[in-house]
């Protein structure tokens, strides 16, 4: 079965970064597959994470089946 690594975008509250950054994301977290959305919809900290899914995911959005782990944050932007 062949896997893919997906790009999303998270974008959230100054208090709420420094949660996920101890924490990671919880199981049920929206994610964005453009920058842009996730400024849009997000608050002052744009999350870029790296998702393992075992299809290629193609609609704008994501929500995680799993809690995501701090390890699989590629980049913040504020």
């Amino acid at each position: 079965m062949k896997t893919y690594w997906k790009t999303f975008y998270h974008g959230t509250s100054t208090a709420n970064a420094k949660i996920i950054m101890k924490e990671g994301f919880k199981r049920g977290t929206f994610f964005a597959t453009h920058l842009e959305d996730a400024i849009g919809y997000g608050g002052m900290h744009v999350f870029q994470v790296s998702i393992h899914l075992g299809y290629d995911h193609t609609y704008w959005e994501y929500v995680s089946s799993n809690r995501i782990p701090v390890r699989q944050i590629v980049k913040i932007y504020i």
